[in-house]
């Protein structure tokens, strides 16, 4: 299987791609981004670095993951304070003595979430899997597993599903199941979904 990628993509070094995999025109995808089978990422949306996206993902347009904060205590907001890029060539800019500043760990999605249309989300954060995004949400914490999410910052607005079918769905971690087990599934009736999966195993 081959991947989909735009040529008109900024992908940048040591990224993993689980092929197929959709990556759309002026998308931008930071140092070592991977992304899962059959995820697509579209029109205009910005990966930060060493964001982990997995299998099945839905990325709407003009999303921004992973991106970084500023610090909000130190004497500016401006990064020069921890580090040289932007400015590097610009004289006494690279040599100035800087602090150290925790950027926070990479963004970590898991399988078969799917992130609306200009949401923002911080770096460091965990979205689980089956979780929603609203459009326009601005993420700054952790997201539960099938967790619909929305707002400035955004909220949890209500579960996709009960707990135990949540805890059913987890179990049977479809999105590692070939397609062919996927086939004939009555994709929109949960329950019986999950019982012919249950079945299958």
């Amino acid at each position: 299987m081959k991947n989909f990628i735009d040529p008109a993509a900024r992908i940048k070094r040591k990224c993993r791609f689980e092929p197929p995999v959709s990556i759309s025109r002026d998308v931008s995808l930071g140092f070592g981004v991977s992304i899962g089978r059959y995820s697509y990422v579209n029109i205009g949306t910005f990966v930060g670095a060493e964001t982990e996206i997995g299998k099945f993902c839905s990325i709407a347009r003009h999303v921004e993951i992973g991106a970084i904060g500023h610090p909000t205590d130190f004497l500016s907001t401006h990064p020069f304070q921890f580090h040289q890029r932007r400015f590097a060539r610009s004289s006494g800019y690279k040599d100035l003595e800087r602090v150290e500043y925790d950027e926070k760990a990479p963004t970590v999605i898991g399988n078969d979430v799917w992130i609306g249309t200009k949401a923002v989300l911080l770096r460091g954060i965990t979205i689980g899997d089956g979780a929603i995004v609203a459009a326009g949400a601005v993420v700054t914490r952790d997201v539960a597993p099938y967790s619909i999410v929305g707002g400035l910052p955004a909220k949890e607005i209500r579960k996709r599903f009960a707990p135990e079918i949540i805890e059913r769905i987890q179990k049977t971690a479809w999105w590692d199941l070939p397609l062919s087990d996927l086939s004939g599934l009555p994709f929109d009736q949960i329950e019986k979904a999950l019982e012919q999966l249950e079945n299958r195993g």
